[in-house]
């Protein structure tokens, strides 16, 4: 067990269940380098996608961390966590890791994100106080939030750390 995981599978199922049911909305916030959503028919978009991801991916995440390091500074985290693929032993197969962190240093919280996100994995931050959610993936520009309302002062705080970081905050609907 790691310092500061957190072990109560209970606490850890109401968590899940709580942020599961927030990914479900189709109403979510997009942390993006693009300031509006790319029309599908733009035939660059995969062209220039991967060339920032090559180039630019690692100041992308540098750059989140922060913004959140920043927003937990006004409203604490629940909790941190970790999803990534891990192989079984033996087999050519993969199952989800997942670790739970209710506190970990600024310096642990930065290893974990860039060990998640290298792992292909995902990386999340709760916030039950405020009811938000932040969800870092890999290979993907797009940090999403969740339980976001447009016209708080959260939303307004959260838009100028973005900002702040030469970032862009648009509103989205998801369509599943």
């Amino acid at each position: 067990m790691d310092k500061g995981e957190l072990i109560d599978v209970d606490a850890i199922n109401q968590i899940n269940q709580v942020t599961e049911g927030m990914i479900q909305s189709p109403q979510c916030d997009i942390v993006d380098i693009f300031p509006e959503q790319i029309p599908k028919s733009t035939t660059w978009y995969g062209d220039v996608e991967q060339y920032f991801l090559k180039t630019e991916f690692q100041d992308y995440l540098r750059k989140c961390f922060r913004i959140i390091l920043k927003f937990i500074c006004y409203y604490p985290y629940t909790v941190i966590q970790s999803e990534f693929p891990q192989q079984v032993p033996g087999t050519d197969q993969y199952r989800n890791t997942e670790k739970t962190y209710q506190r970990i240093s600024i310096d642990e919280m930065e290893s974990l994100l860039f060990d998640t996100i290298g792992k292909n994995g995902c990386f999340s931050i709760y916030f039950r106080e405020i009811s938000i959610l932040i969800v870092i993936e890999s290979e993907s520009f797009s940090t999403v939030v969740y339980g976001l309302d447009q016209s708080s002062e959260i939303s307004n705080l959260l838009s100028d750390l973005v900002h702040n970081e030469g970032l862009f905050l648009r509103h989205c609907f998801r369509q599943f």
